[in-house]
């Protein structure tokens, strides 16, 4: 879908198991589509987040952090992609471009 940038929650319904189990297929898509993952910065998917960064920081997949904000407040859950920060290429993060849609369809 030429509308979707970031898939969020890639996870969310289909788990680690499978998730692992397709792991080529998704980093071949991702990268041929053009689409990043999210690594979501909510404290009820960190081990989810952490999963995701263990097996795809290597690939060449683009990320996007996201908070699922709902409120200014929870944008302060940004503060936790330190987390991940020195095992991630920072080219490939959108938050970090001025731009990151630019960065995301080129």
């Amino acid at each position: 879908n030429k509308h979707v940038n970031v898939i969020a929650h890639p996870l969310n319904k289909i788990g680690e198991k499978t998730f692992k189990k397709h792991l080529d297929e998704v980093i071949e898509m991702a990268k041929r589509y053009g689409k990043a993952l999210e690594i979501s910065l909510v404290p009820d998917r960190i081990q989810e987040s952490d999963f995701l960064v263990e097996n795809l920081k290597d690939s060449g997949v683009k990320f996007s952090f996201g908070t699922d904000s709902h409120s200014v407040k929870q944008l302060e859950l940004m503060s936790i992609s330190n987390l991940w920060l020195n095992e991630l290429n920072e080219d490939l993060i959108a938050n970090f471009y001025e731009d990151p849609i630019e960065f995301l369809e080129g």
